[in-house]
Order: C-alpha cells, then structure tokens, then sequence
C-alpha cells in the first residue's frame, strides 16, 4: 500500500487511492457485520463492545 502512495503524482490521486481504500475496509466490516448477524452473534457483539467501552 505504502508504495501506492510513492506513485501518486497529485492530490486528486491520492484521494482516489484513499477512497478505494475507505471503499475497501467498508466492504470488509459489512461483509463481517453480515456475518455475525447470520449466524446470530451481531447482539452478542453489540454487547461486548459497549461493556469493554465502559
């Protein structure tokens, strides 16, 4: 990824690297998110996350 970044020549190709990269990891966490919810884990989770942030 890092050299990516070295092969941008300008601002407006640095934005499109970062919005395919925001477009990625997005699709990763719905892709997990739906997962957890098919196999009915997503409350559990929901769960776990906001009693550790407390």
């Amino acid at each position: 990824m890092l050299k990516m970044f070295s092969y941008a020549k300008d601002e407006r190709a640095l934005e499109e690297i970062r919005k395919s990269l925001t477009a990625y990891f997005a699709q990763r966490v719905e892709e997990d998110m739906d997962k957890l919810w098919d196999e009915g884990l997503w409350d559990q989770y929901i769960e776990r996350t906001f009693e550790s942030a407390l």
